[in-house]
This record gives structure tokens, C-alpha cells and sequence, in this order.
């Protein structure tokens, strides 16, 4: 309770409003659900505004002083003095059935519920017709785990002042955490017809289902609450959320451009909308929501950092490296910022940039022990080999059991050009490791041309570990990698039989069909699918663009594959598919300087064999380009 506003007359305590509550299921569907939940409804308002609330009347003034001084008291923190001088407020004005209530609130923030049971047990028999007095009571029941005498309170409150909102929530509340559905839906019912202009009720269950993953039931009584009040941002937004939820991301867009409409300032639609744009592919739309954003929150890191969280999601390096740059500034001591900003880094192969950034993480802080291995990741990177194996074996020294530690070691010699000393380190720990150390053992036996060694490895750990999909995975690779590529697909399609959502298999095995120019159709399909799952993502854009370029469809390949490289500027195989895609439109000089640059990319001492088609082709362009050359 504010100092300069105590409550108003007849409004109340906040101990009573839904978002303090911490009961039932329904709890959620009050507001405090991520993802559906926006604001906690303000019964209070709803009270005002439809013109019901009840005055207290203070008879003593040594009553309303002694209550002033226990809201300066519990401004402080101090909820004992607060509780004191409640006490003598009820002693100077003991008809005062308000005080009582607020007194209970107060034992109960003091730590004293048993004491704040009893003030409001003899409150209800002093009082039998003061409806607040009963509410609370049946709230404070719910929080013992009492529904059935929690629901008895209730009822008699909502019999008592039908038109007060929160008797009918808390009791539909209780009702959902006893399974009783049927009636919840009927004490909504009941304040709907109380409160036939209001949508709160409606809204409440539709979150509920929602949360349930019960759309049809959610979407119901969400259409229900639009139709009492379409203009209702809320609801708007519950809507925009249950449609993104079931895939319709259009019509969730146009739930979430009405919301906006209605409250522009509220950031939970704000992030929603952007954050849905992005995954449509739509930058520069969701920049603008993002930076509307931006524009209201004062400089507050918390903004800054979920933006950057949502444009990391999508891939988007640029604009979540600038954005964590900025919550960091702002909040310097948070090394969760510090951590996402290297991370971001990271992506953008910024090394030296990104080492500075894990170097601001608190060590003892949750992300201490990833920054150090991911710095160390960033120091070979960077070519500072010796720093980066330093720094792994201090590491995996501290924590001999640290899987990610060994395999960071690991990972840190093979960058050191010390690829046998790797896979040494990893052999010594293969028989008792998890999962995590088969795997990087099998990528360390790829890249050493032991495939074979690679795929025993791995099918050794799916015996053991059966529902690893990194491992799946990696068997799939190493199939690929001797060309079985049957085996590699049907590896694949295990992995997506267990996890049909995992994009990398997607798109590994809609990749696959297109470098051998089979089942096309459902290449693409495989592609688009895990684009969907991971918008922006670089490599996705390249199969994309390839499949595309299979087919014959130049044009799209190009504007796919352009994309693509902007994002992964130095990958060789992205450059090639896009120089081979402007030779499909005949574009030879510029397919010409492309294949030029991939051979600046690959160097000397790279794949001779991929060096000497790419000489041919750019031969091939040059002639093109020039024919009276």
C-alpha cells in the first residue's frame, strides 16, 4: 500500500487481488503465466468503475491514525509494528469490519497465519454479512489447502456481493484445483451474468485452457470475453498468443497489430509482435515494434536484454550483439548479459570481442564455468592456442568430472593443430563417459578420416544411451561421411520419429536428397520445415537455396543463397552453391567473382580436389564472361 494513496474507501487490501495469490491452478490464468499472461486483472477498478465499492468508516480518529502509522510501518518492511498498530486501530474502532481484514493481511505478511485465520474466523462470526470479510477468508483457506472450506467461504461472498469479481475467480480458482471444471465454469458463468459488459471471467478460463493445451476450449471462452469487449487488449493479445501457439502465425499477427493498436505502450505485445515477426522472416517490421519498444523503456536493461534474446533466437548476430552490447552497459554486474553478449560474439566469429565479454562473467555466477569454456573456445579461434589449452586444463584440473571441461581440452588441442593428443584425451574416458564425450570422440575420429572408429563409437553409445539424439545424430554424419547415405537417412529418420521438431535432421536429410537430386519435393518441404523452426538460420538458407537450384529455380536459389552468405560470409560451400546459382542465370561475372573469393576462403593447403573444380569453373566463367578472350 502506497503511503500517499491509501486504499480507497471501501477498495480491498491487495492481499485479497488475484496476483497476490499463490493457490490452485487458476493461479496462472490470472496473469502470471508466461506467454499468456500480460497484467494481473485489477478487481479494485472493476469495483470503481461499475460504481460498488463500500466506504470503511473510521469512527475514531485515533483509530485512522494508528492505521495510517501500520501503512508507513509496512512501507518500511516492518510488518510487526504494522500488525501493532492495526491492532489498536480495532481497538478504537471495533465495528470497523475493514480494519480486521487489512489486520489479518498484515499477521499473515508477518509470518503469522495461524493468527490471521482466526482474526477472520471470528470476523465472519462477528460480521455474517460482510462479504470481504468471507473472501478472504476463502482465500486464506486456499492458500492452507483447505478448498472445501475455502470453497464454502467463497460462495457465501459471491452470495453476498454478486457483482465483486474476485469471490467468483478465486472460487472458479479452487473449483479447476479440485478438478471440478464443470462447476468452475459455472461460478464464470454466474459473474458474467453479474457482469454482462465485463470479460474478465471469460478471459480467466481462457487462459486456463490455454495453459492446458486445451485450444478448442480456450479458444471458446477467449471469443467470448472478445465479443463483451472486442476492444480489450488483453484478450486481444490472448488471442494473438492461442493462434501463434496453433501455428496460424498470420491471423496471430493481425490478433497482436489489433492489441498493439489499443495499448502501444505495453510491452508484453510489443515483445510478442516483434518477436513473431521475426520468426516470420519479417526484420524490418519487427524492428520497428522492437524500437517502439526500445523508445518507451526509459534505458532499462531488462528491455534491451529481451529484445536481444529474440533476435538471438532468430539468428539475427547484428542486432543481438548491439542490443546485449547496450543491456550490458546498462547493467554491467549482470553476468547473464555479459554471457549472451559473448555468445553473440561468438556467433559473429568476433573473437577477441567475445573473449572480453565471457572475461566480464562472474566466475562463481551459473554462467561462470560456460564463459570459461567458451572463451577458451573464442582464444583458439583467435589463434591464441596456447591461452585457450591453458585455460581449458585449468578448467577440467578444478573439475576432473566435468564432461563439457574434458571436451573443451579436447577441442583446445585440436585447434592447436594436436588432433591425436584430442582424440587420446577423449579414448581415456570413452568407456565410462556420458553421451556428451562419445560424441565429441566420434566428430574428433571424422575429422581425423576414421569414420569407421567414428561409427563404432557412436553405436556403442546409442546401446547405452538409446534416446541420445546427439548421438543419432552423429552416427547419421558418419554414415553420410562413407557414403552410406541410406543408412544416414534412415539414422534421420529415427531421430525424427523420436523429436519430429528437430531442425537439424530436417534439414540434414532435406540437404542430403538435394545433393543427389532426389525426392525434391519433399527436400524442400524438409528445408522450409526447419526454417520455420529456426528462422534465419544460415545453413537452412543454404539447403534452401540449393534444393531450390536443383530444381531449376535460379532466380529463388539466388535470392535464398545471397542471404545465406551474407550470414555465413566465410563458409566455402555457401559461396560455391551461390556462384553456380548465378551461372544457372548466366550471370557469369559475377558467378566469376564468387568463385574467385571461395578460393580465397578455402586457401592452399585446403580439399585440393574441391580447389581444383572451383579453378575449372572459374576458368569456365572467365570464358564465358569474355568469349573473345
Amino acid at each position: 500500500m502506497s503511503i500517499r494513496n491509501p486504499p480507497a474507501p471501501g477498495a480491498s487490501p491487495k492481499w485479497l487481488r488475484p496476483s497476490a495469490l499463490a493457490t490452485g491452478a487458476l493461479l496462472l490464468a490470472f496473469g502470471c503465466a508466461a506467454g499468456f499472461g500480460r497484467r494481473p486483472p485489477d478487481p479494485t477498478a472493476i469495483r470503481e468503475a461499475i460504481g460498488t465499492s463500500r466506504e470503511p468508516r473510521f469512527v475514531s480518529s485515533r483509530a485512522y491514525s494508528h492505521f495510517v502509522r501500520a501503512l508507513l510501518a509496512s512501507h518500511r518492511g516492518d510488518e510487526r509494528a504494522a500488525v501493532e498498530d492495526l491492532r489498536l486501530a480495532v481497538v478504537f474502532d471495533p465495528d470497523c469490519a475493514y480494519l480486521r481484514v487489512v489486520l489479518a493481511e498484515h499477521l499473515e505478511r508477518a509470518g503469522l497465519a495461524d493468527k490471521a485465520l482466526a482474526e477472520l474466523l471470528a470476523l465472519a462470526r462477528d460480521a455474517p454479512g460482510y462479504a470481504p470479510g468471507h473472501l478472504a477468508l476463502g482465500v486464506l483457506w486456499a492458500r492452507r489447502q483447505r478448498p472445501a472450506r475455502a470453497i464454502a467461504a467463497l460462495e457465501r461472498a459471491a452470495k453476498l456481493d454478486a457483482k465483486e469479481p474476485r469471490a467468483w475467480l478465486h472460487l472458479a480458482e479452487v473449483r479447476l484445483s479440485t478438478g471440478e471444471e464443470a462447476k468452475a465454469a459455472e461460478a464464470i458463468e454466474a459473474l458474467s451474468r453479474e457482469l454482462p459488459d465485463e470479460p474478465i471471467g471469460y478471459k480467466a478460463l481462457g487462459r486456463w485452457y490455454a495453459e492446458r493445451g486445451e485450444s478448442a476450449a480456450a479458444l471458446r471462452y477467449l471469443e467470448l470475453a472478445y465479443r463483451r469487449d472486442p476492444g480489450d487488449p488483453e484478450t486481444l493479445g490472448l488471442l494473438a498468443a492461442l493462434a501463434e501457439r496453433q501455428g496460424r502465425k498470420a491471423e496471430a499477427v493481425g490478433w497482436y497489430e489489433k492489441a498493439v493498436a489499443r495499448s502501444p505502450e505495453d510491452p508484453e505485445l510489443l515483445i510478442g509482435l516483434g518477436t513473431l515477426l521475426l520468426e516470420r522472416g519479417e526484420l524490418e517490421a519487427a524492428r520497428v515494434w522492437f524500437n517502439q519498444l526500445l523508445a518507451l523503456g526509459n534505458g532499462e536493461s531488462n528491455l534491451y536484454a529481451r529484445v536481444a534474446f529474440a533476435y538471438l533466437k532468430a539468428q539475427e548476430l547484428d542486432e543481438a550483439a548491439e542490443l546485449f552490447g547496450a543491456a550490458h552497459a546498462l547493467a554491467p554486474e549482470d553476468p547473464t548479459l555479459a554471457f549472451f553478449l559473448g555468445r553473440a560474439l561468438e556467433g559473429q566469429e568476433r573473437w577477441a570481442e567475445a573473449v572480453r565479454a565471457f572475461s566480464a562473467v562472474d566466475g562463481q555466477s551459473e554462467l561462470g564455468l560456460q564463459a570459461v569454456l567458451h572463451r577458451a573456445r573464442c582464444l583458439s579461434r583467435a589463434g591464441r592456442s596456447a591461452e585457450a589449452t591453458a585455460l581449458a586444463r585449468e578448467a577440467f584440473a578444478a573439475d576432473p568430472d566435468c564432461a563439457d571441461c574434458l571436451v573443451a581440452l579436447a577441442e583446445a588441442h585440436r585447434d592447436a593443430g594436436e588432433l591425436a593428443r584430442a582424440i587420446s584425451l577423449l579414448e581415456g574416458a570413452a568407456e565410462v563417459s556420458p553421451a556428451r564425450i562419445l560424441g565429441a570422440l566420434a566428430s574428433l575420429y571424422l575429422e581425423a578420416g576414421r569414420a569407421e572408429e567414428a561409427e563404432a563409437v557412436l553405436s556403442r553409445g546409442l546401446e547405452r544411451f538409446p534416446e541420445s539424439e546427439a548421438l543419432r545424430f552423429g552416427l547419421a554424419a558418419a554414415f553420410e561421411k562413407r557414403g552410406e547415405l541410406e543408412a544416414a537417412l534412415g539414422q534421420m529418420r529415427a531421430l525424427l520419429a523420436q523429436d519430429p521438431d528437430h531442425a537439424e535432421a530436417l534439414n540434414f536429410i532435406g540437404y542430403a536428397l538435394a545433393e543427389r537430386g532426389r525426392d525434391l519435393d519433399e527436400a524442400e518441404a524438409l528445408v522450409r520445415r526447419a526454417l520455420e523452426l529456426s528462422p534465419g538460420n544460415g545453413a537452412f538458407l543454404d539447403s534452401l537455396g540449393w534444393v531450390l537450384f536443383k530444381k531449376g529455380d535460379f532466380a529463388r536459389a539466388v535470392e535464398h543463397l545471397e542471404t545465406a552468405r551474407a550470414l555465413l560470409p566465410r563458409e566455402p560451400e555457401v559461396a560455391e552453391h551461390l556462384g553456380d546459382a548465378y551461372a544457372g542465370l548466366a550471370r557469369w561475372r559475377e558467378a566469376q567473382q564468387v568463385y574467385r573469393r571461395t578460393l580465397e576462403i578455402l586457401g592452399e593447403a585446403t580439399d585440393p580436389k574441391r580447389r581444383e573444380r572451383l579453378e575449372r569453373k572459374l576458368q569456365e566463367m572467365a570464358a564465358r564472361a569474355d568469349p573473345g578472350r
